[in-house]
């Protein structure tokens, strides 16, 4: 729509000389006016769309500045842990979840506050087995830097008598010589996660590469459906600029789909992701990705480096001993 007028509308301004305003001009994307209804209205031309908002607020969209687009995007409908402060709520909601998709193997939780597990004396894993014993089962921190897994996933993952990972990364040992069941760091995560097939949209978060083999259309189709749906998402939300904090080729290769197809619904900015152990000469990736997007609405030009982890998990890098 290149010109279109809301009116009736409880228009929060952000600006303090004038907060409020009853109607808004746009033209080619572009605000070309804020007024009260009489103002903006006598400029309506031939053509130009009017939408009465009916007395509902209009304010400026949110700017996200750290976002995980595809994988996330992936999440959503998976179990949502969020509201589950006990372990027997967690262990309710898992079970209840369980029981209405009874032909998913692989159960994985988001949103599990590191709350549920403390002052318990058993193993995480030994814990999680009684919710169930026969099927996977990978529990995420609302940070996503630490994840809980039951005897069952540690076991398919080949790490229940643990796992050298690069300093960070932890599989958390107990006494007695097995995982604990604690997952500290998307390098011990993804051991677990990994079961879980296919695994697209979290490559530019794990290893910042590109899918092999490529993706067929009615693969790339699939994770288009993905990405729209995220997308949705994010606009409910009132979302409209995000910054994503992974990102590969085939990432930026899909949104660029989606905007052909006038469907990208918020700007959003992919950078290249540099994983520690990759040679520097792999930042003319980065070089690329910045040639190839470089608009308004998706654009790359910056580059993700991670350096350490969070407080929470305690792998967070401190100049000074954590307090505990």
């Amino acid at each position: 729509m290149s010109d279109l007028i809301f009116c009736d509308a409880d228009i929060i301004t952000m600006d303090e000389s004038r907060p409020h305003a009853e109607a808004i001009h746009i033209k080619k994307n572009i605000i070309e006016n804020i007024g009260s209804n009489q103002e903006i209205l006598s400029k309506k031309q031939h053509g130009t769309k009017i939408i009465s908002a009916k007395g509902k607020t209009i304010m400026p969209g949110f700017i996200d500045s750290h976002i995980h687009i595809f994988p996330g995007s992936g999440s959503l409908g998976k179990l949502n842990l969020t509201n589950a402060y006990t372990f027997d709520e967690v262990k309710n909601l898992t079970q209840k979840y369980i029981n209405e998709n009874k032909d998913l193997n692989f159960i994985e939780g988001t949103g599990v506050h590191y709350s549920v597990f403390k002052g318990v004396d058993k193993a995480t894993r030994l814990q999680l087995d009684k919710i169930i014993e026969d099927k996977s089962l990978l529990l995420i921190a609302p940070d996503h830097h630490s994840g809980w897994a039951n005897t069952k996933a540690l076991s398919e993952a080949s790490i229940l008598e643990g796992f050298a990972l690069p300093e960070g990364n932890e599989v958390v040992m107990s006494a007695d010589g097995y995982a604990e069941g604690m997952l500290k760091e998307n390098e011990a995560i993804k051991l677990v996660s990994a079961q879980q097939l296919p695994r697209r949209s979290r490559l530019g978060l794990d290893t910042g590469g590109e899918p092999s083999p490529e993706p067929n259309d009615q693969e790339r189709n699939i994770d288009k459906k993905i990405l729209k749906k995220g997308l949705a998402h994010l606009a409910k939300l009132g979302i409209t600029s995000v910054h994503n904090m992974d990102g590969n080729f085939y990432t930026l290769e899909l949104l660029d789909e989606i905007q052909r197809e006038n469907s990208l619904t918020c700007r959003v900015k992919v950078p290249f992701h540099f994983k520690p152990e990759m040679d520097a000469k792999e930042l003319d990736s980065a070089l690329e990705m910045h040639r190839r997007w470089n608009t308004p609405f998706l654009s790359s030009g910056l580059v993700k480096f991670f350096m350490d982890g969070v407080i929470g998990s305690g792998t967070a890098f401190l100049v000074d001993d954590y307090a505990d």
